[in-house]
């Protein structure tokens, strides 16, 4: 049960850190936020979930290096 109450506050908090993100960007055109991970799976997760949010208009990843 832990697991999934901080996997709800984790995730959450990742909402409330795009909205931030999202405004931000509102007001600087031209910008754009680029999320780096060390490798391919860890990415397709993130990336899962900034679909599901539908954050994928705002925010591009990428693995660290590439």
């Amino acid at each position: 049960m832990c697991h999934v109450q901080n996997y709800h506050y984790s995730s959450q908090k990742v909402r409330e850190n795009l909205e931030r993100a999202r405004e931000a960007l509102k007001q600087n055109p031209g910008f754009e936020i680029i999320y780096e991970f060390p490798d391919e799976g860890s990415r397709r997760i993130a990336q899962d979930f900034i679909r599901e949010n539908r954050y994928d208009k705002i925010v591009k990843t990428r693995v660290r290096g590439e």
